[in-house]
């Protein structure tokens, strides 16, 4: 019994760690973008992802990065997406990678970078890592520094 109770108790736990995790994998990616030209008013980050992951990603609004500060907005359909996202954040299993007029897609499902978005977060595990797709991104006006490339587990479309 104390066993179960424990395993019940770690698993929300675990669950909440990892969205925290990836919501600062996802400002530091932030932090190294730059976007051409310039978004104005700052950066806009719309989240369409399950309740406690867009919490976590909620965290950092108003944080500040190159490009001004992180405006998060949470959306509930694909077609929120559209309208004045500067970087969409897409869950799991909720799509694929292709949103036009947006510069910035990241998302979780396997082989997101790969299928032309511009981040993909990956699973190891328990480690959480991130794959690139710059010329998907540069396509779009977006451009990551060298330091984040040297980061990313893999990249895509060199």
């Amino acid at each position: 019994m104390a066993a179960s109770l424990a395993v019940a108790i770690a698993k929300p736990a675990y669950a909440a760690e990892q969205d925290q995790l990836k919501a600062a994998i996802v400002y530091n990616i932030i932090r190294f973008t730059r976007f051409v030209p310039p978004p104005e008013g700052g950066v806009s980050l719309c989240v369409l992802a399950s309740g406690a992951l867009s919490q976590a990603i909620a965290t950092v609004d108003g944080k500040a990065v190159p490009d001004g500060r992180v405006q998060v907005r949470i959306v509930s359909h694909v077609s929120e997406l559209r309208a004045g996202c500067t970087i969409a954040y897409i869950g799991a299993n909720l799509g694929p990678p292709n949103y036009d007029g947006v510069p910035m897609v990241i998302g979780e499902t396997a082989d997101f970078a790969e299928r032309g978005g511009a981040v993909g977060l990956t699973r190891f595990g328990r480690q959480i890592s991130f794959e690139l797709n710059p010329k998907a991104a540069a396509a779009r006006g977006v451009r990551f520094s060298s330091r984040l490339l040297s980061l990313a587990s893999l990249v895509h479309g060199r």
